[in-house]
C-alpha cells in the first residue's frame, strides 16, 4: 500500500513514471538518492534511464546520484538505458569520475587501473560529447522549444546561430539580447559554459 512506501521507493517510482515535480520534492525532503531496491538493486537513476526520462536523469546526476552503482544483475544505469543519448551521458559521468580519481588519489588510481570492467567502459565507449539541452523562446512567445548544443562547442556564437535557426530568424544578427531567465544577460562564451541542463532562455530580436 502507498502509505507503507518509503520516500526512497516513492523516489524510484517517480523516476520510473517521469514525475519531475514529485522527484524534486522527494529529493528536497531528503530521500536517499542512491538507495537500492531490496529485491533487485535498482536505484532511481536506473529507472529514469530505463524509461528514457533524460531530464530526470540530469536532475538525479546533478544531485549526486552515483552512475556506477550496479543492480543485482550487475547492470549500471547506462546498461539498462535504451535511449542512446541517455546511455552516452551517463557513461560520460562515469568516465569523468574515474578521471578525477585518477588525478587526485594515487590509491584510487591504482584500484581503477585494476578494475578491468571500468577500463573496458572507458576504452570501448569512446563517444562524442553529450549535449546541453536548453529551452528557448522569443520575448513575445509563451511556449519554449528545446535546442541542443554539443558540449565540445559551447560558444556564444554557436548558441545564437542555433537559436536563430530554430526560431526561424534570417540570421543570428537579428538577435539583440540573450537572456538567461529570469534576469541575466548572456554575452560571451564563459556565460554559455555556465548554463545548466534545461536552462530557460529568452531571445530579444531587432
Amino acid at each position: 500500500m502507498e502509505w507503507l512506501e518509503s520516500p526512497e521507493e516513492k523516489l524510484r517510482e517517480a523516476a520510473s513514471n517521469g514525475d519531475k515535480d514529485l522527484l524534486n520534492k522527494l529529493i528536497t525532503n531528503g530521500a536517499q538518492i542512491n538507495s537500492q531496491n531490496k529485491m533487485n538493486g535498482w536505484t532511481a537513476l536506473h529507472w529514469a534511464s530505463k524509461r528514457g526520462h533524460f531530464e530526470l536523469v540530469c536532475i538525479l546526476l546533478h544531485h549526486r546520484a552515483e552512475p556506477s552503482i550496479k543492480n543485482f544483475n550487475g547492470e549500471t544505469a547506462a546498461d539498462v538505458a535504451f535511449n542512446e543519448k541517455i546511455k552516452q551521458y551517463i557513461i560520460s559521468k562515469i568516465t569523468n569520475i574515474w578521471s578525477q580519481n585518477f588525478t587526485e588519489d594515487k590509491y584510487v588510481q591504482t584500484e581503477a587501473l585494476h578494475n578491468n570492467e571500468l577500463i573496458s567502459v572507458i576504452t570501448t565507449n569512446v563517444i562524442s560529447a553529450p549535449e546541453l539541452v536548453l529551452k528557448i523562446k522569443e520575448v513575445k512567445q509563451t511556449d519554449f522549444i528545446e535546442i541542443e548544443l554539443d558540449l565540445s562547442n559551447l560558444t556564444y556564437q554557436n548558441l545564437i546561430d542555433t537559436c536563430a535557426y530554430e526560431l526561424k530568424l534570417k540570421s543570428s544578427h537579428d538577435i539583440s539580447k540573450v537572456r538567461k531567465l529570469p534576469n541575466t544577460i548572456i554575452r560571451k562564451d564563459k556565460d554559455v559554459k555556465r548554463l545548466n541542463q534545461f536552462q530557460e532562455i529568452e531571445i530579444e530580436t531587432n
